[in-house]
């Protein structure tokens, strides 16, 4: 009984950081600046902004590479004008003017860093199918790395929105709302590390 009470408890969560996002997009795509994404991503970035922007025509999200130092936009960002876009066009330059160590580490597993995750949705099918006390010990161990990337990741966010510095605007109130959707998957993910121990405990 327990371990299906968090099992819709981590359901919540992970629904409510998704539809969060989804919401904020919505409620804020029609809403327009009069420069570009793009064109915030050189004003941040500001001298190496010539080699570290670059237009991804056949990418579907945009994201941070994190080995070559490369802010990289789809094309529907990368010359939108909505507020949305130039948001997550802000955290992503925000991840390139991070000097920290956290950023190597998570490169040695993923090489880019992007906005949008599916790890939440996948974690939760996993938990979803996993009912046996065997498969709950593997379970936990993957889990375990997922939490520390997603707590790795959480301090990046946190690192970022000092870099970027834009307090007191719009931008600033969609990035917040984006960097708090990871504490939101965070959560879920811990909420059902604590579900595979209910189950290996018999509780």
């Amino acid at each position: 009984m327990i371990s299906f009470i968090l099992l819709i408890i981590s359901f919540i969560l992970v629904a409510s950081g998704y539809l969060i996002i989804i919401f904020t997009y919505l409620f804020n795509k029609n809403k327009e600046l009069d420069i570009t994404a793009a064109d915030q991503v050189l004003k941040i970035l500001d001298d190496d902004s010539a080699i570290s922007l670059i237009e991804d025509k056949d990418a579907y999200f945009n994201h941070y590479n994190i080995k070559r130092h490369i802010v990289k936009l789809k094309a529907k960002t990368y010359n939108s004008k909505d507020i949305f876009s130039i948001s997550v066009a802000t955290l992503l330059s925000g991840y390139y003017k991070i000097k920290d160590k956290s950023l190597v580490y998570v490169s040695y597993v993923f090489k880019e860093l992007k906005i949008f995750s599916f790890i939440p949705v996948i974690t939760l099918i996993i938990s979803y199918f996993v009912n046996s006390i065997g498969d709950s010990k593997i379970s936990i161990v993957i889990f375990m790395f997922v939490l520390l990337y997603q707590y790795v990741l959480n301090n990046i966010n946190t690192i970022a929105m000092d870099k970027i510095n834009i307090a007191g605007n719009d931008i600033n109130k969609i990035v917040k709302i984006l960097t708090k959707t990871s504490t939101i998957f965070f959560v879920s993910t811990l909420v059902q590390v604590m579900r595979l121990v209910v189950i290996i405990l018999k509780i």
